[in-house]
């Protein structure tokens, strides 16, 4: 997987790997899940609530989101992990693509 996460601050970080953590439902029947986008180093370059729809992640990218859908490592963690996970945000994110510079539009 080859894709760079664009931020509002104009930087892009490439991203190699897709880990999916996931927790029990919540009180209401909700499903909890993050999907957390690694980088070159295994720093977490992006991190975006699953919610019912894969984060929304076809808005920034459909291409991204069906491969990241389909070839990330999923694993189970507590309620406390998650919710320690879901404090972290790297950085606002505006665009997922597949190269470091945006094309113009």
């Amino acid at each position: 997987m080859s894709f760079y996460v664009h931020y509002e601050t104009n930087q892009a970080k490439k991203v190699t790997n897709v880990l999916h953590l996931r927790t029990s439902n919540d009180a209401n029947g909700l499903p909890r899940g993050l999907i957390l986008c690694v980088g070159e180093f295994g720093h977490i370059v992006a991190i975006f609530d699953e919610g019912y729809n894969w984060g929304d992640l076809h808005t920034l990218s459909p291409d991204f989101a069906a491969e990241s859908k389909a070839y990330c490592v999923s694993i189970n963690v507590t309620v406390s992990e998650y919710t320690r996970w879901r404090s972290m945000q790297p950085g606002e994110v505006c665009r997922i693509s597949k190269g470091p510079v945006l094309p113009s539009v």
